[in-house]
């Protein structure tokens, strides 16, 4: 028998209408208590109310006062919102934003993968979300899909919200680093693991959003085995592959990009900053920013003619070119199979580098064979 204390039905309807809220549906319950449907009296402002007894060890009542104090210092699209939290005698009710769409792992098992542009979409957002945490000093410490909630039911997958807070931490002057190990297995970074040079930062956070980025691609995660001592094993050694068939039709860009966030060296891993101005949200940054002013002088209608139709063009010739690489690329399948070799200098060659010089995140890709990936510590190969 759970030795949790069960928040009162009968006291929490009351003090919920006694803060100024309608009850209504339940929406869900856990191991900290009840989330329940609410409407706010004064102006009809729905929210998800979460509902937890009062402990009486203080330890886990400043744990919950520190979840609601981190929820209610922010204000951002991409994080869900806290209107009120509440102390009564018995219970503690946080009000937050109520999302509709339901968890992104579960969209995630419903889907399979999101296309790369979902997916480069989705991560350019909620890397905004991190960078401006961790601006705050805030550091999430327990980042994984179903942390994830999708704004709406049936709208845009990418409008995606950070939520759950109870393991997060505010840093400050004094205390730059963490030393508890905490986290979900599977999305744990390294040095979570090992504990070395005195504590951990806000990296952790890069580490797990690199593993959910591997998850939203492929649908499953980088890192599993038999049992935790062998899957920590592979984390703290960045043991992870991509995986043929199921990584083949992604980007070179895209795997540089995991690369560059799965590096077990915390000092050698991306930062936020590098991460939003990588080549592969380059499409995702571009939705996000600001609109420009229009031009002082608008087109004649000859001139938006030849511009459309220079688009169509360009368009044209892009499925071309998309089309003749899937041709060489089915031409080439067909001699290896007959035992022929593909022309040396044939569409879409064998190995591929992107990066070089110093970068330590290279990858260099070879198509027919083994994919290989130099992360800067972060060990992985493609079978």
């Amino acid at each position: 028998m759970s030795g949790k204390k069960k928040p009162s039905a009968k006291l929490f309807i009351q003090e919920i209408d006694d803060l100024g809220w309608s009850l209504g549906r339940d929406l869900g319950e856990g191991a900290f208590g009840k989330v329940k449907l609410v409407s706010r009296k004064s102006d009809s402002q729905q929210a998800a109310c979460k509902i937890m007894a009062k402990p009486k060890d203080m330890k886990k009542m400043k744990v919950i006062q520190l979840e609601y104090k981190i929820m209610k210092e922010m204000d951002h699209e991409y994080i869900v919102k806290c209107f009120e939290a509440k102390e009564t005698e018995a219970n503690v009710y946080l009000f937050l934003e109520l999302c509709s769409g339901g968890e992104l792992f579960d969209k995630i098992v419903e889907m399979g993968h999101f296309t790369e542009s979902m997916a480069g979409q989705l991560s350019y957002n909620m890397l905004s979300a991190l960078n401006y945490m961790h601006g705050l000093g805030i550091i999430h410490r327990d980042l994984k899909p179903e942390n994830m909630l999708i704004a709406n039911k049936g709208g845009d997958f990418t409008n995606v919200k950070l939520t759950d807070f109870g393991l997060s931490k505010m840093l400050d002057e004094e205390s730059k680093l963490m030393k508890t190990p905490v986290g979900t297995p599977g999305y744990v970074a390294p040095e979570v693991l090992a504990l070395k040079d005195g504590g951990y930062d806000n990296k952790v956070d890069v580490w797990s959003m690199g593993v959910i980025i591997y998850i939203l691609l492929c649908g499953f995660p980088p890192f599993y085995a038999d049992n935790d001592a062998q899957l920590f094993a592979k984390i703290k050694a960045g043991d992870f592959k991509f995986i043929a068939p199921f990584w083949d039709p992604i980007s070179k860009t895209a795997k540089e990009f995991i690369v560059k966030m799965l590096t077990v060296d915390p000092k050698k891993r991306a930062t936020i900053d590098e991460l939003l101005a990588h080549a592969w949200l380059a499409s995702a940054a571009a939705k996000a920013a600001p609109p420009k002013e229009a031009e002082h002088e608008l087109c004649t209608s000859e001139e938006y003619k030849l511009k459309e139709t220079q688009a169509k063009l360009a368009a044209q010739f892009i499925h071309l070119k998309d089309t003749v690489l899937v041709v060489n690329k089915a031409k080439n399948r067909f001699l290896n199979l007959i035992g022929k070799a593909p022309p040396a200098d044939h569409t879409g060659s064998a190995t591929t580098t992107v990066g070089g010089g110093d970068d330590p995140a290279m990858v260099e890709v070879q198509i027919n064979n083994e994919e290989k990936v130099d992360g800067g510590g972060c060990k992985c190969v493609v079978s």
